[in-house]
């Protein structure tokens, strides 16, 4: 809005509608728009114009949904030495959303299925303005259900005469996790 004073026009309402503004506001796309106030009174004389900058800017973080795996779990095993699959996410923004522009999202993690433990996997999102999402966390374990192998020594089937001594000749087990297990 904008007030109009004059010391000589008594009838300030009708000078007010003699103000000329100019310029627009597009409140859907992020920059800085002048718009400009300027009037003369009925004597011709022309007021100073005025410029008032109206800023629009997104200060809104995006946001991150963690995609579950199959069995619907956001957080999941994986077996020892197998393969970890990344299930996805979706970004939101509502600034990005509305233009079709892509919001870059970060994933970081250290998994190695070489090692049983629980791993944290962070994503964390940043949209066109620079406005960086809260992380969002995924937590893998990576752990071992496989049984270990019992291997005998020698045949599986022995044949002993009857009375004589019979010797074993042991076991071992082999295991995918802990190697052979004596």
């Amino acid at each position: 809005g904008y007030t109009v004073y004059d010391d000589y026009t008594p009838d300030i309402d009708a000078i007010q509608n003699w103000v000329s503004v100019s310029g627009t506001v597009d409140i859907t796309t992020v920059g800085t728009y002048p718009i400009t106030y300027n009037v003369s009174d009925r004597s011709g004389n022309q007021a100073v114009t005025l410029t008032r900058y109206v800023v629009v800017q997104d200060t809104l973080k995006p946001t991150i949904t963690l995609k579950p795996n199959p069995g619907g779990e956001i957080d999941f095993y994986v077996e020892v030495f197998g393969e970890y699959v990344e299930y996805g996410w979706e970004a939101s923004d509502i600034y990005d959303d509305f233009h079709g522009l892509e919001i870059s999202v970060e994933i970081s993690h250290e998994i190695d299925l070489r090692k049983l433990n629980t791993y944290e996997v962070k994503y964390v999102a940043t949209d066109s303005n620079g406005n960086v999402s809260d992380p969002v966390y995924r937590y893998v374990t990576v752990r071992d259900t496989v049984p270990p192998e019992v291997l005998v020594n020698g045949e599986s089937e022995v044949i002993v005469e009857r009375g004589r001594n019979y010797v074993d000749l042991g076991a071992r087990a082999q295991d995918n996790y802990d190697g052979l297990i004596t």
